[in-house]
């Protein structure tokens, strides 16, 4: 059976009614002709230069005809998510969000979803930082902060709005943090750009592979530049990501490698601690307010931020989420105590 595009173009070349009508009163004339005297050799060469012509337009035609068939089959855009602004190869400056030389981020970077037709899939891979991957339809799978997924889109374009990406510059965020004489000006390159590559797979078979780069300018705001791509052996990020494990894992023994952490402690401890978190972020500037703070049950992922004087202590941790930060990125505390008898204290935050 015809595929549609091809279907569609043969009935756009098929002879109309009318059409074959003229057809068979012109071959009746021809022949009539045939029984007269032969044409003279000058004729019969016009009358195939006419032929081949009409058959050069026919083929003409028939191959523009195709390539614009799958030029709308195969149409793709991206746009800043929640506005009507386009991603192109010119580059655009993103206005939704911002991150401040004060370390503190307002709004979202950089969000986008695709516009298009027929995709059945993209696979996308990012160089330096994380993705996430949100559909407000419910139909497919989350992602968080990950190097690498595909996302199935399907026939029904008019999901694909719903079909979010976002750029989770967390190393940057960590760098800024933790160095508080930093500015953006003073990042490398790798904390300053970043690449989102998407290899495109359409319903036809057809594929093609775009890129999105990215850059934070000195005054924090995003340009963003969407072009074609050709990935090469040096994108070990498309052709080998680093995946994030599925399990924590394993500790060395003279690690700090707790068990049964929400079992340890009772709802008044905890409460206990979590008052102490909010106090600690009570004194946080008002751009940076706090505006959830969750018990955290497995510490012994966050080990790496214990010190080794507190590896014997009781533990409760935190993940609290800055306004502008929320829901993407956490901050984490540690609150300890030597045993049941002393108090609860802080002996460490961060990103």
């Amino acid at each position: 059976m015809l595929s549609d595009p091809i279907n569609r173009l043969f009935k756009s070349l098929t002879p109309t009614a009318q059409q074959k009508e003229r057809m068979l009163l012109e071959i009746k004339k021809r022949s009539i002709e045939d029984q007269k005297p032969a044409f003279s050799h000058k004729r019969r060469r016009g009358g195939w230069v006419k032929y081949l012509t009409a058959a050069v337009l026919v083929v003409i035609l028939s191959v523009f005809t195709l390539s614009y068939i799958n030029e709308e089959d195969t149409a793709f855009a991206l746009y800043v998510y929640n506005t009507g602004t386009e991603l192109t190869s010119s580059g655009v400056e993103i206005a939704t969000g911002i991150i401040n030389d004060n370390h503190s981020m307002r709004g979202e970077l950089v969000q986008f979803n695709v516009k298009g037709n027929n995709i059945n899939s993209i696979r996308f891979s990012i160089q330096n930082q994380y993705m996430d991957f949100t559909d407000w339809t419910e139909t497919r799978s989350n992602y968080s902060m990950e190097k690498q997924f595909t996302v199935v889109y399907g026939s029904h374009a008019s999901e694909y709005s719903s079909l979010v990406v976002n750029w989770n510059p967390k190393l940057t965020i960590q760098a800024l943090n933790s160095h508080p004489d930093r500015t953006i000006a003073s990042l490398n390159e790798q904390l300053r750009t970043d690449r989102i590559v998407m290899e495109i797979t359409y319903s036809t078979g057809t594929k093609a592979t775009k890129a999105l780069d990215m850059a934070i300018q000195e005054d924090g705001k995003i340009f963003a530049k969407l072009r074609d791509y050709v990935v090469t052996e040096k994108d070990q990020f498309v052709l080998n990501p680093q995946v994030k494990p599925t399990e924590p894992a394993k500790l060395p023994d003279n690690r700090y490698e707790p068990s049964n952490d929400h079992a340890k402690y009772s709802k008044i401890e905890i409460d206990a601690a979590a008052k102490l978190a909010q106090e600690y972020y009570a004194k946080f500037p008002e751009d940076r307010q706090i505006v959830k703070i969750s018990y955290t049950e497995n510490v012994q992922l966050l080990s790496s931020y214990i010190q080794d004087e507190y590896k014997a202590w009781q533990i409760i941790t935190f993940d609290a989420y800055e306004k502008s930060m929320y829901p993407n990125t956490a901050r984490h505390i540690f609150i300890a105590r030597e045993d049941a008898t002393k108090e609860w204290t802080v002996i460490n935050e961060g990103y």
